[in-house]
């Protein structure tokens, strides 16, 4: 017996007793999860498909545990000018342009 849910814009085929990695919430661990937005169920060789949704169709797990780092996404652009993450960008700098350099020494 196995069933594909929905959660978020990611879909999860799961059976009985799988463990499944499933966007962040704010729930402690051991809390109860229930899914409701289920899409297909099947069992010994006969499927019910929702039209979208299987009617009274419902999914519950527990939260056993949280992720433990935090993820960094960093888009790369081919282009010279495009400033990495990590550096502010070129309009934001504070420091002495070299015009105003070159006037304090005269």
């Amino acid at each position: 017996m196995y069933a594909v849910f929905e959660d978020g814009s990611r879909q999860y085929r799961v059976q009985e007793g799988d463990r499944v990695k499933i966007d962040f919430r704010e729930a402690e661990i051991g809390a109860s999860v229930a899914f409701e937005r289920v899409l297909l169920t099947a069992h010994e060789g006969s499927a019910t498909i929702g039209q979208p949704l299987v009617a009274g169709a419902k999914i519950t797990g527990e939260i056993v545990e949280h992720p433990t780092i935090k993820l960094y996404i960093q888009k790369f652009r081919k282009r010279k000018n495009y400033p990495p993450p990590d550096r502010p960008s070129p309009a934001v700098h504070a420091g002495p342009h070299r015009q105003d350099q070159r006037l304090k020494k005269r």
